[in-house]
């Protein structure tokens, strides 16, 4: 019993310390392995950054390169269809240059040949309105020459007329007058003591005089104021005539001026647009022959990053 006791003992000691010795080692063993497995883990992690940091570097210079590869693909690209946009957009406006200097010059053509169809049909006007004006003045002075030669025979047949009646008048009266004088002689011949016959026959002789010398006055005076409103309306006419004439010329110089004005302004702006329009044109193409001529950037090289070794 008492052996029995002891072994029981002893092996519920051994258990016991075989136990507490298995727990043990397993504490042992998972610390250990904890700490390698923690070690194992931090390498994995600094290889695992190392790698990720050559690969960024790698695909950072290939990115690099491979961008200033395309960079430079698509400037050459880029220039290549910007040539062939220039030398169309030359010949564009070339062509535009040529349809607007053609549809120009038609244009100033057809104006130069209005104008001087204007010019010639106001030439024409005007040669016409003067012979027009000589041919009226011609009428003019001839009816007026008629005219005054109808007023001058008018007024000499009247004047033979008058002068021939009064010629005979005084004829008369002066045969009367002699006749009344040799009567009157023969009275106071007959009668020399009638003092009285004799001073009213001399009164009656005064008077009729005087009537006669006022009729002679007032056709006078009539003749020479028509005369004189003759003469005026003449020189009125005349005035008027040279006043109109002057009048025309003057107008007719002022619209000649004013189209002359016209004219040059408007050839002025024509000339000054041409001459933007090339000087705009000559710029462009010096721009675009400096552009082209101008030397290419130079090349920088980008050295490709190194390509890192695969990690076993």
């Amino acid at each position: 019993i008492q052996r029995c006791v002891r072994g029981r003992s002893q092996k519920v000691w051994f258990q016991g310390a075989c136990t507490a010795a298995t727990c043990l080692e397993a504490l042992a063993r998972g610390r250990f392995g904890r700490r390698k497995a923690k070690r194992l883990r931090a390498a994995i992690a600094i290889e695992t950054a190392g790698r990720r940091f050559m690969v960024r570097q790698w695909y950072r210079g290939t990115k690099r390169a491979t961008l200033c590869v395309q960079r430079r693909e698509r400037g050459v690209q880029a220039r290549r269809r910007y040539a062939e946009a220039q030398g169309a957009a030359l010949a564009l406006e070339t062509m535009v240059r040529r349809h607007r200097a053609a549809t120009s010059y038609g244009n100033l053509r057809v104006a130069a040949a209005v104008a001087q169809k204007r010019a010639r049909a106001a030439f024409a006007k005007r040669e016409a309105a003067r012979r027009r004006r000589r041919r009226v003045e011609a009428l003019r002075a001839q009816g007026a020459v008629a005219l005054e030669k109808t007023v001058r025979w008018h007024l000499a047949a009247t004047s033979y007329r008058k002068l021939s009646v009064g010629a005979v008048v005084a004829q008369k009266r002066a045969r009367a007058a002699g006749a009344r004088r040799e009567a009157a002689r023969r009275r106071r011949r007959r009668v020399m003591d009638s003092r009285a016959a004799a001073e009213a026959a001399s009164e009656a002789i005064r008077s009729h005089r005087r009537l006669r010398a006022i009729v002679l006055q007032s056709w006078t005076r009539m003749r020479l104021a028509r005369r004189a409103r003759r003469d005026a309306i003449i020189a009125a006419t005349v005035l008027q005539t040279r006043g109109r004439r002057l009048l025309a010329r003057t107008v007719a110089a002022m619209r000649w001026r004013g189209a002359l004005v016209v004219q040059k302004v408007w050839r002025r702006s024509a000339a000054r647009h041409h001459f933007l329009e090339q000087r705009r044109a000559a710029v462009r193409v010096q721009a675009a022959a400096r552009r082209f001529l101008a030397p290419p950037p130079p090349v920088v090289e980008v050295a490709a990053p190194p390509v890192p070794p695969p990690i076993a």
